[in-house]
């Protein structure tokens, strides 16, 4: 959620964060989304591969993919900060799914489980920035930009949880992840 709402709102955190000077780096910084969203399931690999005693494999798919992006980024120099944004930016999703599936391969893992588990926060993600997007497009902006930012944020959490709940099954599964976030603090409160 948080590279979500910072892709919908890119603009006014740097404007706020930087300053107008930086408002150049704005589609720097879109184009970088999509490869910090897909990093965020790059925890998986980690888990996979340590979890079934297959560094050996996340090491030889780490040269692979380094190889990858130095090939992209001596590719897309030419067209300056914004090409190699974009390149890279839109290559990792691409390279997410070969990497996955060399990941899984010969495990008992299913591919299709860690898809399915990760569709809801990335559909409620992806969902949610695009209104808030589109929501910033057709009001004009008169207000404040820290009041203007605080709207976008609240405006995403409620659409992200909206989403969630509407998605099949998404209820329930927003409900069990409150539950152990819950008994998590319990447990630390005690300790």
């Amino acid at each position: 959620p948080i590279e979500g709402v910072m892709f919908a709102c890119a603009d006014k955190v740097i404007l706020l964060i930087l300053g107008q000077q930086w408002l150049g780096a704005v589609p720097i910084f879109r184009f970088l989304m999509p490869a910090a969203f897909m990093g965020t399931f790059n925890v998986a690999f980690g888990w996979a591969y340590t979890s079934l005693g297959r560094t050996d494999r996340h090491f030889y798919a780490g040269i692979v993919t380094s190889a990858i992006n130095v090939l992209i980024f001596i590719i897309s120099v030419r067209w300056g900060a914004i090409g190699v944004a974009a390149a890279y930016g839109l290559s990792q999703p691409i390279i997410l799914l070969p990497s996955l599936i060399y990941c899984y391969n010969q495990t008992p893992l299913r591919l299709t489980e860690l898809l399915i588990t990760l569709s809801k926060p990335g559909i409620a993600s992806m969902g949610a920035a695009a209104v808030v997007i589109g929501i910033n497009q057709l009001l004009p902006n008169e207000m404040s930009l820290v009041s203007s930012l605080f709207i976008d944020f609240v405006s995403y959490a409620l659409l992200y949880i909206g989403i969630w709940m509407i998605l099949p099954n998404g209820r329930n599964t927003l409900l069990e992840i409150l539950q152990i976030t819950k008994t998590l603090k319990r447990k630390s409160s005690k300790n």
